[in-house]
């Protein structure tokens, strides 16, 4: 079933089936949304979120819908990729023009031989056992195609055996 639906979403996406419309978007609302949607899978794998620091209260135009998805997606591969009674860190930081939310974890991290691909549809690596961690693949692939559409950019930083840092930063309006 998840299978199903991430590529009905990639679909959707990449034949501009779903509108990315300019409403504005509350940071503020839209991390602890994410947040405490996730908390129950948090919970699943034995992991907190936390925010860090004060979250802005700014707004970015888009699909509210579309960047809880992003924010799901780092927060429940976050949450796979830690150690049982850790926790995942969420921090928002705002420069200039742009918001940027950064989920951070001290899990497996990424090892090196995926950096170049880890966007990419189907991509899942293997540090765990593929019990221990479900998914489809498609996950950061909708996140990157979610964000581009939102005029936005998404990145990571990791290193095997110390965790990983995604974020992605979308432009602020002063609404």
């Amino acid at each position: 079933m998840e299978l199903v639906n991430d590529l009905l979403d990639m679909e959707k996406i990449e034949t501009e089936q779903i509108e990315f419309d300019d409403y504005p978007v509350s940071i503020r609302q839209l991390v602890q949304e994410g947040v405490e949607l996730n908390a129950a899978y948090g919970d699943r794998f034995g992991v907190t979120f936390e925010v860090t620091g004060s979250v802005p209260d700014l707004a970015v135009p888009g699909n509210r819908q579309a960047l809880l998805q992003v924010m799901a997606n780092l927060l429940s591969n976050a949450a796979k990729s830690s150690d049982a009674e850790s926790r995942v860190e969420i921090c928002v930081t705002h420069n200039e023009d742009v918001v940027d939310i950064a989920v951070r974890d001290w899990g497996c991290g990424i090892p090196e031989e995926f950096h170049d691909e880890i966007f990419e549809k189907f991509v899942k690596i293997d540090n765990l056992s593929s019990s221990q961690v479900p998914g489809t693949g498609l996950g950061l692939s909708i996140c990157r195609k979610i964000v581009t559409q939102h005029n936005g950019t998404i990145g990571f930083r990791s290193k095997s055996g110390e965790g990983s840092t995604f974020h992605f930063s979308i432009p602020v309006t002063n609404a």
